[in-house]
């Protein structure tokens, strides 16, 4: 489902856009004995503003920077 969250990043507030995908929680034991490891809620971000500006700076970021900003998301989601 797509979210649009706001978060700050390096002292910066930004808003992001993008698609979120709730984990699952694990099973220990299914009546025919498996079980399910369960999943990590997932966020992917399409876009990337500066809270006061109409500009998309996602391009601009590079995989590291934009893995932490979509790791906050998932903590702010979480929240």
């Amino acid at each position: 489902m797509k979210k649009v969250v706001t978060i700050n990043y390096m002292d910066i507030e930004l808003v992001v856009t993008g698609y979120y995908e709730e984990g699952f929680d694990s099973v220990q034991y299914y009546s025919d004995m498996s079980g399910y490891p369960g999943d990590d809620a997932i966020f992917e971000a399409d876009e990337v503003y500066v809270s006061d500006s109409n500009t998309n700076i996602i391009e601009l970021l590079n995989n590291e920077q934009l893995q932490e900003i979509e790791d906050l998301v998932l903590i702010k989601l979480a929240e």
